[in-house]
């Protein structure tokens, strides 16, 4: 079995070389998108080696607008950790807060990778004559 030719490896390759560019691209810049749901206000982004997700209720008389948005961090003035905690969850009044570790996806996607690997490598086993 090549690995080289298998189209698992060069997939998997590129999810974590996505993800690993985010991470770092975090440490650097807030990137954020903003949207209205079901009466609620969404933001999702990447901050401080953090994917994100905050909302917050919103009256019916105000019109929220699909918005990006990306702010440098350097010369801020933040102390950002390396390596962030895994999870964190905050709420008050409505308002939510849930951030998840870049490096936690980054591991989460291993075992699954490594998985089809397995499964891939049985199945090129089987398929030949003995």
């Amino acid at each position: 079995m090549r690995l080289h030719r298998s189209a698992t490896f060069w997939s998997g390759l590129l999810v974590l070389a996505f993800l690993l560019w985010v991470w770092q691209d975090s440490m650097r810049y807030s990137n954020h998108v903003s949207f209205a749901l079901g009466g609620r206000q969404h933001s999702i982004g990447s901050f401080a080696g953090q994917l994100d997700h905050v909302h917050m209720p919103v009256p019916p008389a105000v019109r929220v607008k699909t918005r990006g948005s990306r702010e440098a961090l350097t010369g801020s003035g933040l102390k950002l950790p390396v390596i962030p905690p895994a999870f964190t969850w905050k709420e008050d009044h409505g308002f939510s807060i849930r951030n998840i570790a870049i490096w936690v996806v980054i591991l989460a996607l291993i075992p699954p990778w490594l998985g089809a690997f397995y499964w891939r490598h049985r199945r090129w086993k089987r398929s030949r004559p003995a």
